[in-house]
């Protein structure tokens, strides 16, 4: 058989077989190495950060403050308390007519 340029003419040669498990071996010991690694700095950074942030505020403070925001939508939307909470009285009626009133609820600047 003729040796073509790109035959290597020791395939089959124990020593080549032995070099190839050899980098093979390395390869996979650094893939394993990188996956533990990250799987390492992964499981340590969520664990960390779930230690170092406390949520801010609760499912039940969350809907209470929501329902407080609606409570005062209603009541102004209602005519009966204006913009600092207090109840409408007849000054308040002379500056905003429940016509702008109604619009300011809806951020239509009507003022």
């Amino acid at each position: 058989m003729e040796d073509l340029p790109w035959r290597h003419k020791s395939i089959g040669d124990k020593n080549n077989y032995h070099t190839l498990m050899n980098h093979l071996s390395n390869i996979l010991r650094r893939s394993l190495s990188f996956c533990l690694l990250f799987l390492y700095t992964a499981v340590a950074g969520t664990l960390f950060a779930q230690n170092l942030v406390s949520p801010q505020k609760t499912g039940e403070e969350i809907f209470t403050a929501r329902t407080k925001q609606f409570s005062e939508f209603t009541d102004r939307f209602n005519y009966k308390n204006d913009f600092n909470g207090n109840p409408v009285d007849q000054a308040f009626m002379a500056k905003m007519p429940r016509d702008k009133m109604v619009q300011v609820c809806f951020h239509h600047r009507g003022y």
